[in-house]
């Protein structure tokens, strides 16, 4: 008689478990804030109260809570306000460390908002985080993992070659723009020039198809980028020669690509402005990358087709030829040191 209520309160007890552990009162750290330094303990202390939130967390998820959740996050948010560097320093590598599994998980709620805790918490040792929750299914957790490390370009050189990589596979798979956007721009890491202009060589090249045939409006995350690229920040006039080269290759096969989209006008309303605005934002940033070795007047797409006229097709061809060549000649670019491919779009 008194055996069989005992798997029904075991079962009971399971359900309940999680959300007991969430409704404890985390442990005090309070005295810990402005602490130079954290001993072991400390340190466990800390881990102990964000094992805590990031519990209310989840449990607020399953329930749909989003009050709750978001008020957990803005609460984890609240401790580094006033905090020493080494409390803020071990609060971020808890919160990091911590939520990978949850952000790896299938509930996509829980997955942004841990996103967007990592990246409001703004320090390097998120990084980790960040990284696990780019290569979620859900775009909003994506689009706040880019973000984050967006915010953290400057500070990310211990794990720079780690997130360029990371941001390089992503970017080539990402199908929303605003998202593939902000993995661009996160990759211009000012502290790691050379490395990062070298990435996003790369996955400029990787996204040739996309340029060639996804609707214009699509390409504004490239249109967007190739501003941000231009920029003194950006490196790209300080770069080494060789960093350079792989560059120059790079934008010479986007400019074909957008010129050729242009001048076939296969594009209408807003898609031919997305691209006649990648092809002048692309050019600007070729110009850049050459001016100290070309030497005189470099050729100018853009200002032959905003000066528009019956033959604006034609002319716009015979000018991009004068950069990457044609069957007729050669171009600025076909020769050394850039040894671009005749026509700017390398064979596979």
């Amino acid at each position: 008689m008194f055996g069989r209520p005992v798997p029904l309160l075991l079962a009971v007890a399971a359900w309940m478990f999680p959300a007991f552990l969430a409704a404890q009162a985390p442990p005090n750290i309070d005295d810990l804030y402005d602490r130079p330094t954290l001993a072991p303990e400390d340190r466990e202390r800390i881990g102990q109260w964000v094992a805590s939130r990031l519990e209310t967390m989840k449990v607020a998820a399953q329930e749909g809570n989003t009050e709750r959740l978001s008020g957990t996050l803005r609460e984890v948010l609240a401790r580094i306000g006033r905090a020493s560097a080494a409390f803020t320093e071990e609060l971020a590598g808890q919160v990091s460390t911590q939520s990978i599994p949850l952000i790896t998980g299938a509930n996509p709620v829980l997955s942004r908002k841990l996103a967007e805790l990592n990246g409001g918490l703004d320090h390097p040792r998120t990084a980790e985080g960040l990284l696990a929750a780019l290569q979620s299914a859900d775009v909003l957790t994506r689009y706040y993992a880019a973000a984050g490390l967006r915010r953290l370009a400057t500070r990310l050189d211990l794990v720079s070659v780690k997130v360029l990589n990371q941001l390089e596979q992503s970017v080539r798979n990402e199908p929303h723009r605003l998202v593939r956007q902000r993995m661009l721009e996160a990759m211009l890491l000012p502290n790691r020039a050379e490395e990062s202009l070298a990435t996003v060589a790369r996955a400029l090249l990787s996204s040739l198809d996309r340029l060639a045939q996804a609707p214009g409006a699509e390409l504004s995350a490239e249109s967007a980028f190739m501003l941000r690229l231009a920029e003194p920040a950006a490196g790209v006039r300080n770069a080494s020669q060789r960093t350079r080269v792989d560059l120059v290759k790079s934008l010479a096969a986007v400019l074909s690509a957008a010129v050729s989209r242009d001048a076939a006008g296969r594009d209408q309303g807003s898609d031919r402005t997305e691209i006649e605005r990648l092809l002048v934002n692309t050019e600007a940033v070729l110009r850049l990358a050459v001016r100290e070795e070309i030497g005189g007047t470099p050729p100018d797409v853009s200002g032959l087709m905003m000066s528009g006229g019956p033959d604006v097709a034609a002319g716009m061809r015979a000018e991009l030829a004068k950069w990457v060549g044609d069957q007729n000649s050669k171009g600025l670019l076909n020769s050394p040191p850039w040894n671009v491919p005749v026509g700017g779009t390398p064979q596979p």
